[in-house]
């Protein structure tokens, strides 16, 4: 306790202060309980020490998080059209995650952009859809295959490791204000010690372009 004349901290038995000789008829008061923390001021100065780089660190993780189920999804596929659905998945999962990260953080996420006045309503709803239209299959000894191992070999890789190949053919549909547009575009898969990757995606004219193209790397 402290001694109530001349305020110095004196052991709480004490009758009479060391320090200016008062006197304590009364029994010591006890020690004042410590002020109760307050739960909004605690949540307050929690999210005020989380500076960038620990929102870095968040986002990173949670990307990171849907990453590795990609990479799970596409490699326990059983086949180019499952790789393919499977990934097309996996990546809106991740692109949504993303957009949750941008809202959740950031002042350009359509959150701070309202408490800002800054948000504008989109003029049209736009929906995106997405099927896979058309899959051919290329054996080993297929000029398509040995188009793609030659690529691989170019690139310094064991081009024997590639057992099959295909090619898949997606088809987008996008839907505004009632209109109804459609494009293609077709994802290359390799088949790699019996799991199925993707080796890459672009547009096209047709399947049979996509696999003149691999084709060419043979001749």
């Amino acid at each position: 306790m402290f001694c109530t004349k001349c305020g110095q901290q004196v052991p709480d038995d004490s009758k009479i202060c060391p320090f200016c000789g008062e006197t304590f008829d009364a029994a010591a008061p006890a020690p004042a309980a410590a002020p109760k923390a307050n739960p909004i001021e605690a949540a307050k100065a929690k999210a005020s020490s989380m500076d960038k780089k620990t929102l870095l660190t968040i986002a990173v993780a949670a990307a990171a998080a849907v990453v590795v189920l990609i990479l799970l999804i596409v490699c326990l596929s059983g086949g180019p059209k499952k790789t393919v659905k499977a990934y097309l998945k996996a990546t809106e999962a991740l692109s949504e995650e993303e957009d949750n990260i941008l809202n959740k953080y950031s002042w350009q996420g359509e959150k701070a952009q309202k408490a800002l006045d800054l948000y504008e309503e989109p003029d049209s709803e736009v929906k995106t859809s997405w099927k896979i239209s058309k899959v051919k299959k290329y054996g080993k000894k297929d000029d398509v295959t040995e188009g793609i191992k030659e690529y691989i070999s170019q690139m310094k890789g064991d081009d024997e490791k590639i057992t099959a190949s295909a090619i898949v053919q997606v088809t987008i549909t996008t839907k505004e204000d009632g209109d109804k547009d459609t494009s293609d575009y077709f994802v290359t898969v390799v088949k790699i010690k019996g799991n199925w990757y993707i080796l890459s995606q672009g547009s096209g004219e047709n399947i049979k372009d996509i696999a003149n193209k691999w084709e060419a790397y043979n001749k």
